[in-house]
This record gives structure tokens, sequence and C-alpha cells, in this order.
């Protein structure tokens, strides 16, 4: 007996000419309907008639972006001859694309009543935020009912439509989702929890109290590393995400701020420092060893560097607390030009990133004396300003549901308590650490 599986009940849609019958119902007649039509089948092939073929498309849709987010793909069958009811066994495998990261398996019968020239099946594809070529996976046919199969697989393929951009920041096990936690200068430890797959605590001690914390993907595996810079003597110290060895290096020196950052767009951050006394930015390009110089900003600028123009690559960028009319905003862009901007005041704190999902850097601050975080979208220069966190908090802006948009976090040092307003869903609250912790998710916001 044809069967239509649970799965392919809730996925699987066959395009009908019925009334307004709610969508289950339709699948489980239409199940009943091909059940009896085995006994023609059989009769019609047995008296030598010819019988229509069946074939299948081969269609495409755009990924989209983030893991909260899924698209429909629509496979579309077309038989030769309607003079009769016919079905179809169909099931999705695997190509380049792999289910369930990728796309939904589906598997089940699908039919045409007499009259009726082609059905649909819809899979759900999800989409991710990483660059890489476009992938494929297929629908398969087999047992036709009343019918052959001129063509027996259709590829569908998912578009990528992803472009270079900063890997997320604070992802130390690679899922595109800003995991949190606390460095303790006492003691030197890293306590870090990792949201996904399966929630866990990581330890380790990197460090001691006078260093600075500099967490990020120095080795280009799409893992932050844990790292700290040494004003002491200018060091730096990684700890490797992929096997835990170590590397050091002297870059800077004791008054550097250290603002670490993909600025040749190789997939690694490179090291590099702010010498506030100057206005010299110096960067040590991981593609090819090489140190870049650049004058760019005065004593009591702020280094915000992010990749405000959506070309791959970080772009220097300073936050001007006390300029001619208010806060400003001044970035060199990597794709060519500079850029000015008043957005805040002297008292606000910077914390740029990509809050629209657009793949460029906002602008944006957050305001102390209200708790307010205002974000300058790139895309059209307007703003918007969400309430969230106490005067006493610490901002901490991160991807923590990974889609690719950055929501505001803060650390509450009162209670030790971490609160995340993440884009997609919920508003968790997680107690972790203690008053005197420092939180990672902090380390570059001054």
């Amino acid at each position: 007996m044809l069967s239509l599986n649970p799965r392919s009940v809730r996925n699987v849609s066959v395009e009908n000419k019925m009334p307004n019958v709610p969508f289950r119902s339709i699948l489980n007649v239409r199940s009943l309907i091909f059940s009896f039509l085995l006994l023609a089948v059989t009769s019609l092939s047995s008296n030598g008639q010819t019988l229509p073929t069946i074939s299948i498309n081969d269609p495409s849709v755009i990924e989209g972006n983030g893991k909260t987010n899924w698209t429909l793909m629509t496979f579309t069958l077309t038989r030769s001859d309607t003079s009769t009811d016919a079905a179809v066994f169909v099931s999705t495998s695997d190509g380049t694309a792999t289910a369930p990261a990728d796309y939904i398996q589906e598997s089940g019968t699908v039919g045409w009543a007499a009259g009726q020239t082609t059905t649909t099946i819809t899979v759900e594809v999800y989409g991710d935020l990483k660059l890489e070529p476009d992938e494929t996976f297929h629908l398969n046919l087999s047992n036709p009912v009343n019918a052959t199969i001129s063509r027996a697989q259709g590829t569908g393929t998912i578009i990528n439509d992803d472009t270079l951009r900063q890997s997320p920041i604070f992802d130390f096990n690679g899922d595109s989702i800003s995991d949190f936690g606390i460095f303790r200068p006492s003691n030197g430890q890293w306590w870090i929890t990792q949201v996904s797959p399966n929630p866990s605590v990581f330890v380790t001690q990197f460090g001691v109290a006078r260093d600075i914390i500099t967490p990020a993907d120095f080795t280009g595996d799409g893992k932050t590393d844990i790292s700290v810079f040494r004003p002491s003597d200018g060091s730096w110290f990684v700890l490797r995400s992929e096997d835990n060895s170590y590397s050091a290096f002297t870059f800077g020196q004791n008054g550097d701020i250290p603002m670490p950052a993909d600025f040749d767009s190789d997939g690694k951050a490179d090291a590099c420092v702010f010498r506030p006394s100057t206005g010299v930015w110096y960067i040590l390009r991981s593609s090819d060893g090489g140190v870049t110089t650049t004058q760019f900003g005065t004593l009591g600028d702020k280094p915000v560097a992010a990749d405000y123009d959506g070309d791959g690559k970080a772009d220097i960028a300073i936050f001007r607390a006390n300029g001619a009319s208010g806060a400003e905003w001044w970035i060199l862009n990597s794709s060519g030009g500079v850029t000015a901007t008043r957005f805040g005041n002297s008292t606000d704190i910077p914390v740029p990133g990509d809050y629209t999902g657009d793949g460029k850097a906002d602008c944006g601050f957050w305001r102390p004396s209200t708790g307010f975080w205002f974000v300058l979208k790139s895309e059209d220069f307007s703003y918007f300003a969400v309430p969230y966190g106490l005067s006493t908090d610490i901002p901490m802006p991160g991807d923590y549901d990974g889609d690719g948009i950055m929501d505001p976090g803060v650390f509450r040092p009162s209670n030790s308590t971490f609160y995340f307003w993440r884009s997609a869903y919920g508003i968790p609250q997680i107690q972790f650490g203690s008053s005197t912790d420092k939180p990672i998710n902090s380390a570059f916001v001054r």
C-alpha cells in the first residue's frame, strides 16, 4: 500500500485544486485514494497501455542568513499525460549540502489527480553566515504508480548569499555564537561558558593580573583564541584553539592600546596597537608578516576598529569623546576614503558592531546615565535606541544567538550576572563569576 509517513505529512506539500480544506486532511485523503490506485495500475500495465512519464526540475533558492531563519525550496514534478490519477515516492539525499545542517530530510508519496499536470514538493532550507560555495542536495523519485519515470533525480541548489565578513567575536568553539565568560586577574584564570551545541564551562589559566585580555581568532580556524597583551614589555601571548599550544611575540610598548582585528582579510586577526601619545596605529599583518603604520587619531581618542564598509577588512577608526560639537566617529575605510560623523556625547561608551545584519559595522554607543543603547544604522544613517542596563553595568555586545546581528549585553558586577538581549529570541540572565572579575566580552569596550 502506498502511504505517507508522518514526516512527509508535515512537510511535503501537494498542489491541488480542491476547496479550502485543511492541508493535512488533503494529504490523508489522497493517501487513501492512491492506495486504491494500485489495483488500477496493475490492470493498466498488464494490458500493455503506454504509461505517462514523470520528470522533475532542478530548483534553486538563496539560502538566507542565520540559524533561526529558513526558507522553502520547491521542486516541481511534471507528467506527460493527465488522463488518470498517478503517484510516485520521493526522498531527499545529501549532495554537498547535508541534512539537518543545511536542509530537512523529506520522504513520502505524492501524486496527481486526473487532469493535473504538475505537483510540488517543498523542502526547508536553512541559511548560515559562512562564505562558501553554493551547495546541492537531491530529491529522488521511485516506485511510480500509473506512470514511468523519465528523470529520477532533481538537484536543488542552495545559493550562497554571504560576503566575506569578520568572524563572530568571542566564539571560542566555532559555532558562530558569541560565548561569554570572565577573566580573573587574581589568578589569571579564564572561565568561559560555551552556549552550544552542548552548554559547558571551560577553565584555563593564561596570563597574569597586569595583562590586558585580547581574545581574537589569530589562527583562522573560526574559533576565538585566548590571548593577552602584556603592557610592561609589549608582549603578546596567544593560546591556540587548535591544540592548546601557545605562541609569544613582541609588538608594541607600554601605554599602547591593543586592538586586534582582521585588517588584511585573510581570516586571521592581526596584532594591532594604537599609540595614544602619537595617534599612530601599528598593525602586524598575519598575511605576510609585514607592518602597517598609519597615523589616524590623537591623544584621548579611543580605537574602535571594525568592518564599517563591509569589505571583509577591519577599518581603522577612532571615537573622539570631546569633538568640536560632541562625540565624533572617524573611520578610515579600507575600501577608500574617510567617514566622519557626530554621534554621542563625552560620557558615552562606544560599542560598534553589526546591529542590523547587513555585513557592516554600525556606530553604536551605550549611555551609562540612562542605560540606553544607541545605534547609527549603516544602511541609511538613521538611528534607533533601546534601554538595556544600569549605570553601574559593563556593556558587552556580541552575537549571542548566531543570527549575524549584534546583541546588547551587560555584566552586572553587583550580582555577578550576565544579561543578554538576543535579537532572535529571549532575554536570558545568567549568574557567573564574581564582582572583581572582568567580563571577557567587554575586552574591547573602552
